[in-house]
């Protein structure tokens, strides 16, 4: 066991001070170990991992998200598309910036007047 696991075990009876004082070690280390730990995942994923093999991983987050709502479960979209259960899923679309290649049919924007005071 660490010393930042063993403060973590201790921590609801003693003071987080006191025992990183006599640990020999740094409050601001505990605490960084401790948010690097990762949370617990929330119980839809392996719902969301177990729909989505089951339909040939061919289901899209729309009807993921229908499917896991009428199991109960309260999912976003996005926390399909981007969480760790939805990895698997193609990264999402470049956006498009005005005056891009996608606003005048993949021509340059025009060129506008120089502005000075702009670094």
């Amino acid at each position: 066991m660490s010393k930042y696991a063993f403060i973590d075990a201790h921590a609801a009876t003693w003071a987080v001070s006191e025992l990183c004082r006599v640990l020999e070690v740094s409050r601001s280390g505990y605490y960084h170990w401790r948010a690097a730990l990762l949370p617990p995942a929330p119980a839809w994923q392996a719902v969301a991992q177990q729909v989505f093999t089951r339909h040939a991983s061919r289901y899209g987050t729309r009807r993921l998200r229908a499917e896991l709502q009428a199991e109960g479960h309260r999912v976003g979209r996005y926390a399909l598309y981007y969480g760790p259960a939805g990895a698997q899923y193609p990264p999402p679309p470049p956006a498009h910036h005005p005056g891009g290649p996608g606003r005048r049919g993949g021509r340059e924007p025009a060129a506008g007047p120089a502005r000075a005071h702009c670094p």
